[in-house]
């Protein structure tokens, strides 16, 4: 599942953190876990989010493929 911090505004597939495929309690990157009392920082990505996640670790798999790492 591609989830998305409303705190840092990180992007990640939590499957890939070794989260399974469900919503972490906190963010891998910044570690908030609340924005409000009742606001949690991370939620599932919008499809719009989920789109540009895959498309930037698209390019950067094509980038290390071509070497250019």
């Amino acid at each position: 599942m591609i989830c998305h911090c409303d705190y840092c505004h990180y992007t990640f597939d939590s499957a890939v953190s070794h989260l399974g495929d469900s919503i972490p309690e906190s963010c891998p990157d910044c570690g908030k876990t609340h924005i409000s009392a009742y606001t949690p920082a991370v939620r599932k990505a919008t499809e719009s989010e989920a789109t540009e996640y895959r498309r930037i670790r698209e390019e950067i798999l094509s980038e290390e493929r071509e070497g250019q790492w």
